[in-house]
Order: C-alpha cells, then structure tokens, then sequence
C-alpha cells in the first residue's frame, strides 16, 4: 500500500488501542510488583470492525503509593524491571524520593494529583501511515487512559532511530518494519525535535536532562488547542 493510499484508509478508520495486561496474585514479593505494564497495538477500526495494524505502544504505571504503603523502595521497585524504567528515578525522585524532586516541583505551576508515576515509553507508527498526527492522538489518549492516580506523567525524548538494535530477531524484524534510518540521524537536531512535538500535549522538559513531564494537575489540551498553541510559539 503506497503512503497516500494509507493516509485515505486512516481518513476512514477510527483509531483503538488494544493491550494486555498482567499482575500477580500476591500480597508481597519483588520490588517489580509494583510496576503495572501495558503494551498493545495500535489498530485502525474500519466500519465493518475489520482491524488493521498500525503501530504499537508501551506505557509503565508506577504504583508509588502502595510502595510507600508496603514500605518499599521506590528506587528499588523503578530498578527492579529495566535500566529504562530505573533512569526515570533520579530526574523525577531523587534524594526526595517517595515525594518528586524539586526539579519537577520547579516546573513551572506543577500540580499533582497523587504519587504516582506514569511513564509513556514508546509509540511506534509504522512508516505508511505517518503524517496523519496518530502518534499525537495516542500519546493523548494514553494521558487519558492510564493516568488516574498519577501526579506526573513522564518520558523520554530520545529518538527511537539513534536506540542501540535489540538482539531479539523479533525485535529486530519490527524495528525494520518502522525504517527508521528514514528519520534526521543528528541526535541534538533530532531531540530538540520532539521536545518540540511533546509541547503539543504540554509536556514541559527538566531542565539538563533528556527527560519531559506532565503534572496531572493540569488539564489534558485538545489536539486542536495544543497544536494551536505550538504554532504560536
């Protein structure tokens, strides 16, 4: 299918975004039961409930508040699972850990709802259907969605292109799949990029790290709205 013949088919789909999710039955154990996983695909709907693939994508939900409950680290629960998830600790944490850093708490009129830290790991849209601002309407319905409890919602703006290739052939075949060689290689030029692209959303960037946040305080803009508000900029 040619990138115009897609853009058409998304013209006429609504979007869905399909996860699984798993959890232990269990009171106590590791540090990792506190991390709520969620990944899923990105799916086009057409009128006959036929399904298509167009992405996927992968959110964190940290249950700080139990972990304060159950007295667990919440360095020890972010550390458990991968160095992805345990490099958000000290930008969103540190040494004020189980409450946020006074780096997020400097972000300009930051207001929280709870404790809790949910983190937007990755969105992927696979190269035909691009250019139709999907990647934006997801990340928004992901706020929407997996937000509730969360005082900060958080992630990284480091491109996927310049990420170290998985070993998994899986993994490997997706990434393929996404031809992300076709993005800017320039790591600086490719970040300011999209901290620029998050703006939209109103994710604002902690100062001297590759880091952004959303304070649940705030309301979630339109799409319309914050695509209004960057063009103004």
């Amino acid at each position: 299918m040619t990138r115009s013949g897609a853009k058409n088919v998304v013209d006429e789909m609504s979007l869905e975004l399909s996860w699984e999710s798993a959890s232990l039955v269990e009171e106590l154990g590791e540090p990792d039961r506190l991390i709520y996983p969620f990944f899923g695909d990105i799916l086009g709907v057409d009128d006959d409930d036929g399904r298509t693939l167009i992405g996927k994508f992968q959110a964190w939900y940290i249950d700080v508040s139990r972990a304060i409950n159950e007295q667990e680290s919440v360095f020890d629960v972010m550390d458990s699972l991968s160095v992805s998830i345990a490099e958000y600790f000290d930008p969103i944490f540190g040494e004020n850990s189980p409450h946020f850093s006074d780096a997020v708490d400097d972000i300009s009129d930051c207001v929280t709802d709870g404790y809790n830290l949910l983190i937007l790991d990755r969105i992927e849209v696979l190269p035909q259907f691009r250019g139709r601002r999907i990647g934006l309407k997801v990340l928004r319905q992901m706020m929407v969605r997996f937000s509730p409890g969360a005082g900060v919602i958080a992630l990284k703006a480091f491109p996927l292109q310049l990420e170290h290739e998985s070993f998994d052939e899986d993994a490997r075949a997706w990434r393929e799949r996404l031809d992300l060689n076709s993005f800017v290689q320039d790591e600086e030029v490719s970040m300011a990029k999209l901290q620029d692209y998050y703006s939209t959303l109103g994710f604002k960037a902690i100062p001297n790290s590759d880091f952004m946040i959303f304070c649940t305080g705030w309301p979630i803009p339109s799409l319309d709205d914050g695509l209004r508000r960057r063009n103004l900029k």
